[in-house]
């Protein structure tokens, strides 16, 4: 389930659960983020916008993947999930970025990466 506990401008860096990652930038679509229940970590809709770390996973743009992490560190604790389309209630799936790495077969170097930006992943 979801629920905005905050409004995603008001989050800080400790309504991020560890305090090391960095919320949403202002170039970032924030709209989009909400924290989730069970977590108190950032969630998205796949199909409403799936972060762009994560596009780049499915896409399988490695260099990307980690260009992203680098610049947006807080998408590597981002769930992204997907509801039953014909049952909103129900969560056909979530990931997060390290699950969609082991999905994907994303090389080493990658999953490191993620590692280093959220260690508690």
């Amino acid at each position: 389930m979801f629920f905005k506990s905050k409004d995603i401008d008001t989050a800080t860096v400790s309504d991020f659960a560890d305090g090391r990652s960095v919320a949403p930038t202002e170039n970032d679509d924030k709209s989009a983020y909400q924290l989730s229940r069970e977590h108190d970590e950032p969630e998205v809709d796949y199909d409403k916008r799936a972060t762009d770390l994560y596009q780049k996973i499915e896409d399988k743009d490695w260099d990307g993947v980690i260009t992203r992490i680098e610049d947006a560190p807080y998408e590597a604790k981002t769930w992204v999930s997907r509801r039953e389309a014909n049952d909103s209630s129900l969560i056909r799936w979530r990931l997060l970025p390290i699950h969609a790495t082991c999905i994907f077969r994303a090389p080493l170097s990658v999953i490191e990466s993620l590692i280093a930006a959220y260690p508690d992943g």
